[in-house]
């Protein structure tokens, strides 16, 4: 396998850390191109589907805190979706000062296109079945420790 990280640092954290970002860029890179076609962004397509798999249409601030963005991130993003028809903001009955995001059936649709099977398949190709459970296992774990150690430090 060509080693695609050029930058011996002399520690392993720093280049793990290192292929995890740039993979990252590559993956959001390859799901822009993807989507390109439907005129959404790789973050519009999750909110759609964090929307359309909610028990209950959520609120921006529990798609802010599923998908660990910034709450005016989300905000843009929805205004943006909202201007397309992707989603409608509809106040909640319960609860005057909340909004509920709801997909229309544009949005249900382009949603649907979005989570095309083949482009998923492609991207981990390479990967057996034992060692995507592997790794999704291992990035798991490290998604929870450093959810913990987020809500603990504080900012310097």
């Amino acid at each position: 396998m060509p080693n695609f990280y050029f930058f011996d640092f002399g520690d392993k954290n720093v280049e793990l850390f290192g292929i995890i970002m740039r993979t990252r860029n590559i993956l959001y890179k390859l799901s822009k191109r993807q989507l390109h076609h439907l005129d959404i962004s790789p973050e519009q397509s999750t909110i759609l589907k964090v929307v359309k798999n909610s028990p209950t249409p959520p609120t921006p601030i529990q798609i802010s805190r599923q998908l660990l963005r910034e709450p005016h991130t989300i905000a843009i993003n929805l205004k943006r979706m909202q201007n397309k028809e992707l989603i409608t903001l509809e106040q909640d009955s319960e609860w005057k000062n909340r909004l509920r995001v709801k997909l229309t059936d544009k949005g249900q649709q382009l949603c649907e296109k979005s989570l095309s099977p083949d482009f998923f398949q492609e991207v981990f190709q390479d990967l057996t079945e034992k060692e995507i459970d592997q790794f999704k296992s291992t990035l798991e774990k490290l998604l929870a420790s450093n959810m913990k150690r987020l809500k603990t430090q504080r900012p310097e």
